[in-house]
């Protein structure tokens, strides 16, 4: 992958409380996250920062490369190795515990389609134990290891896109209703119950859909894929 893109951390500003707000306002208007506040396809909750704050003057170039779409994945990752990656936009700036991929635009990179790679199981396996050497060690997410998962593209859009596209939208969906999860009336709460099974049920599709296309696109045989399923299932829950 980094023959395509640009592999850097985020800023190392965590200190620098006096540019952050708990809410947006017309001085705070970016995003600002960290590992914490990313899962795999969809961001859990922010803060926001004021990106022309003073206490920010020496960080100005971390934050400038960052304004733009990109992918994000958390960079510190614990013996049960799990890649979490999140399309960002240019109004997201990361902390140094989020690494940052930013693809050449001229090479009209399908971002969902290198998202649905970055998080299937298949490249988990591969950083697991051909970068990280079945490590029991935290391990981080840098250019080094990062840079080495192999990325096959395509010219079109792929069902591996497609797919990513319909369940980050599944998500968002899903989120909605665990919000709406407050009415008193017994018919609209077996209503949002029974549209977060549904939901649930239909994420879950999509991601095993996502890993059966990446495992046809790097040609496994099928005794291979039952390994690494049963090598992460013992590894992880994923949620």
């Amino acid at each position: 992958i980094e023959q395509i893109c640009s592999i850097f951390r985020g800023a190392q500003i965590q200190s620098k409380k006096e540019a952050l707000s708990l809410s947006c306002d017309d001085k705070h208007q970016y995003r600002i996250l960290g590992g914490r506040n990313i899962e795999r396809y969809y961001i859990r909750d922010s803060a926001y920062i004021d990106i022309d704050h003073r206490q920010l003057e020496s960080h100005r170039n971390q934050i400038w490369r960052q304004m733009c779409r990109r992918i994000g994945i958390q960079r510190l990752v614990s013996s049960k190795v799990r890649i979490i990656g999140v399309i960002l936009d240019s109004r997201d700036i990361t902390y140094d515990t989020i690494t940052n991929l930013v693809f050449d635009k001229e090479e009209n990179i399908d971002l969902f389609h290198i998202l649905g790679l970055v998080n299937s199981n298949l490249l988990t396996y591969y950083l697991k134990y051909f970068i990280f050497n079945n490590s029991s060690l935290n391990m981080d997410m840098d250019s080094h290891y990062v840079g080495r998962l192999p990325i096959i593209l395509d010219e079109k859009e792929s069902k591996i896109s497609q797919y990513t596209k319909i369940l980050i939208k599944n998500i968002k969906k899903l989120k909605e209703e665990r919000a709406l999860q407050k009415s008193e009336n017994v018919e609209d709460i077996l209503h949002q119950a029974r549209n977060i099974v549904r939901l649930e049920r239909e994420i879950e599709n999509c991601i095993n859909i996502i890993n059966t296309q990446v495992y046809t696109l790097y040609g496994l045989e099928y005794e291979e894929v039952l390994e690494i399923e049963k090598d992460l299932s013992n590894n992880s829950r994923i949620k």
